[in-house]
Parts: structure tokens; C-alpha cells; sequence
């Protein structure tokens, strides 16, 4: 995050139009208002699911670029799905950020020995990245010949902002540093036509990664853009805490600290970020409470007038049990007639998500703090801290699917944890908690 934008009170602070999270928020406030992305919901803080992501991504796919690609790293946003199917079916090596990146910065897709088409579907989503990848170690030589990155909002001059973290900022340095790219890599963004954006040249940094195409629905965007991408990682604007949840970073240091460059820390802490929620939508009220009291009042009154009242609830209780006396009959004369199906309750396991491999000295208002972090809200914490492990529970099943979106890659206190659907319901989450966390890894002593 830029040093301009560290001032006390970001969450309750209204940022000019012009500036970084301006632009971003007037992006994210479009595509909500015209309902213009799929899940993950909201698009707040989250690179956008736009509706058109899968066909932009056809269109990048005819790239000369894309075509002589052998070795393609592409991000694990939703956004990028198709990019990452398309991949994968042209038969070239896809990379993908490592979870957590305790020793390695990426991972390779390997799909099953002759996968058939909904497999490799299946390994381009989130999920089946996380079963069938292998970790690249930092020391392997790799050459990467395309990069396809998301972004929030774009300008034609190739000028890029991201969700906002800076961690695909950060992993383009990490990429550098580790030799798997140079200047001359291009880099790709697939996007929908209104998040192209103006973004003033004033407001970008030395970090910040531009992109050399822009591809929408509808146009191929070669940008030329003539603005220097980052040549490494700038340790200054790092922190200990980086370094923490990062634990790769420290091969990397060590490796400039080698080669002599200045390695030295950051010594504060990079704003929080802004709290962007959707606007509320206002209720349409059930009639107006206003006259349906007077409404009341005068029909009690009429009633009480004219003594009505009672003789009204004795034709309606005559009423009732006439027309119950028939729905009676009616079922003996009929006995095959068949009661109606009560509704089947929808599979809570649809709306649960497993979280695995927890440090058992980890307090749950700190998992409930990181998974915040990630806009994650669930109805409910099923914790069972003292096993490794908790469910998260959601009120609707997209809502679920967009916390595994959200939650992959996660890492805490140096573990990856394990994120996948609940295999059963609320009343079986002891016996699921069993079977699923026969694979977690023991505590460190």
C-alpha cells in the first residue's frame, strides 16, 4: 500500500476519486449496482468475478504470446478459471501460487494420466488446484513465458491496480528475485470493458506491476506501456510480519543478502485496509403501517358500534368446522390419497466448509480474525480448536462455495490448512471430524 494512503482512521475515511482506492471503489460499486459478476460475492476487496471473465478469457487465447507459451504462471483468482482450463487443454505447464510458500514460490498443475475434459476442468477450480499440484522448489530452474494476472481496474496504458494487498505486486518481485522472469516477460490481464479506468500516473509507485495487453470481450489492448516494472523485491516496504506469513521471503533475503543487496526491513506496519461494503438495499415495507393501524382501529371500533364482533367469530367458527368436517370425509372416502411431502431440508454439508490442520494453541477469535481477512462471514464457527479443526457454517450454499474460493492458500502461524467442503451435516460433525482430519499434520512439540 502506497505511504500516501497510511493515515490513522482508513476505515471511516472517504478517499478522493483520484486515488488508488477511490478508483477501486468506484469499480466495485459499479459492478455490484448492475449485478455485473458471479460469485464470489460481494466483488468488495476481491478481484471481480465478471460475467464475462470466461469469454474475455477466450479471446486471450488467441494471443500469438499465449500460443508459443510453453510455461504460463496464471493467479488463483475465480476470474481466471477459464485462463487456467484453456491452459491446461492446449497441453502447456500452468503454474499457480504455492499455499502458503513455506519453500517454494509456485506449483505445477498435474492432472490426472489421460484426463478427460471435465477433469481438467476440475483442476483449473479451486479445489482440484489444491489435489493435483507439486510444489516447485525455490532452486529449480524455470522459465516462465507468459504471466496472466487479475486486476480490479486497468488503464489503456497499461497502468493496473489490484484487490488492494499487494500480494500480486509482491509475487512479480518474488518472481524476479527468484530468476524465473525478466523485464522483458509480458504480462496479461484479462478484465471486463468497464474496468478499464483512467489511473493517474501520480499515483502508482516503483512496485506497482504494469501490464503489456489488455484483453476484454470485445478488444486486444497492446499497451506499450513504458513504465519500468519492479526489478525485485524492495525490502523497505516489508515487515517482519511479511516474513511471517511469507516464510519463503527469508530464502529470498538470504539469497540478496548474498549478492550484497540492501535487505534492511520496513519498520511500520502498512495501513489496514478500508472496510468497502455494499451498499443496502432499502426494504420495501409491507404496506404502510401507518393506515394498516387505523385500518384496525376503525374495524374494532365498527365492531364494537354495532355489536357485530362476536356474531362475526361465530360464522367464521361454523365456517371452519364445516370445511373441516368435508376435508375429513373427503380423506376417508379417498384413502389413497396422499398426504403432502413435507419439504426436504436442504444438505447442510452444501453450506459447510471443513477447515483442517489448525495449531492447536490457535484461539478461535484469532481464526475468526483471519478468515475477516479474507471477507469471510459465516453464520456460524463450529470449533473444535482442541482437535485441529472447525466448521464454518453459511446460510446459503453460494455463499459456502465463495468461502472456499476465498480461503484457499490459507496459512496460519506458518501451517497450511486444509479447506474443503463439510462431508456432513451439523449433527455428523463429530464423526466427519474424524475422517477428515486423519491426513492433518501432528503438532509441533
Amino acid at each position: 500500500m502506497s505511504a500516501s494512503n497510511n493515515q490513522a482512521d482508513s476505515r471511516n475515511k472517504t478517499y478522493p476519486e483520484d486515488s488508488k482506492w477511490g478508483i477501486r471503489k468506484k469499480v466495485w460499486d459499479h459492478i455490484n449496482n448492475e449485478k455485473l459478476a458471479n460469485f464470489p460475492l460481494p466483488v468488495y476487496h476481491r478481484i471481480p468475478n465478471v460475467k464475462t471473465s470466461a469469454e474475455a478469457s477466450d479471446k486471450a487465447a488467441e494471443l500469438d504470446i499465449f500460443k508459443k507459451a510453453q510455461v504460463v504462471k496464471i493467479n488463483t483468482d475465480k476470474p481466471q478459471e477459464q485462463a487456467r482450463l484453456l491452459a491446461l487443454q492446449a497441453g502447456k505447464t500452468v503454474l499457480v501460487p504455492t499455499p502458503g510458500k513455506k519453500t517454494g514460490l509456485l506449483s505445477k498443475i498435474v492432472p490426472p494420466a489421460d484426463a478427460k475434459p471435465e477433469e481438467l476442468k476440475g483442476c483449473s477450480q479451486a479445489l482440484g488446484m489444491g489435489e493435483h499440484s507439486q510444489t516447485l522448489e525455490l532452486d529449480e530452474v524455470i522459465k516462465i513465458d507468459l504471466i496472466i494476472i487479475g486486476s480490479c481496474c486497468v488503464s489503456k496504458e497499461g497502468n493496473r491496480l489490484g484487490k488492494g494487498e499487494g500480494y500480486g505486486d509482491l509475487e512479480y518481485a518474488m518472481m524476479m528475485n527468484a530468476g524465473y522472469i525478466t523485464k522483458d516477460t509480458p504480462v496479461v490481464t484479462i478484465v471486463d470493458d468497464v474496468q478499464i479506468q483512467e489511473i493517474p500516473e501520480k499515483i502508482l509507485e516503483k512496485h506497482d506491476v504494469s501490464v503489456d495487453y489488455i484483453v476484454t470481450p470485445t478488444q486486444i489492448i497492446e499497451t506499450k506501456c513504458p513504465r519500468p516494472k519492479p526489478a525485485g523485491i524492495d525490502w523497505s516496504l516489508l515487515t517482519e510480519r511479511y516474513l511471517e506469513r511469507i516464510p519463503v521471503l527469508k530464502i529470498l533475503q538470504e539469497k540478496d543478502q548474498k549478492a550484497g543487496r540492501d535487505t534492511k526491513l520496513g519498520e511500520f506496519e502498512p495501513e489496514p485496509r478500508p472496510k468497502f461494503t455494499p451498499p443496502r438495499r432499502s426494504r420495501r415495507p409491507y404496506g404502510n403501517r401507518r393506515m394498516r393501524g387505523r385500518r384496525n382501529t376503525d374495524r374494532s371500533s365498527n365492531h364494537s358500534r354495532d355489536g357485530r364482533d362476536g356474531e362475526r367469530r361465530d360464522s367464521d367458527r361454523r365456517d371452519r368446522g364445516d370445511s373441516d368436517s368435508k376435508d375429513k370425509s373427503e380423506k376417508e372416502n379417498n384413502p389413497r390419497q396422499q398426504r403432502p411431502r413435507p419439504r426436504r431440508r436442504q444438505n447442510q454439508s452444501n453450506m459447510s466448509v471443513y477447515v483442517g490442520g489448525l495449531p492447536r494453541s490457535l484461539r478461535v477469535s484469532e481464526f475468526k480474525k483471519d478468515i475477516h481477512d479474507r471477507d469471510v462471514q459465516p453464520l456460524r464457527v463450529v470449533w473444535h480448536g482442541s482437535n485441529g479443526h472447525a466448521f464454518l457454517q453459511f446460510q446459503k450454499q453460494d455463499e459456502a462455495e465463495s468461502a472456499l474460493e476465498a480461503l484457499q492458500n490459507l496459512s496460519i502461524k506458518g501451517r497450511d490448512l486444509k479447506v474443503e467442503k463439510a462431508k456432513g451435516g451439523r449433527r455428523n460433525s463429530e464423526k466427519v471430524s474424524e475422517s477428515q482430519d486423519q491426513d492433518r499434520e501432528p503438532e509441533d512439540k
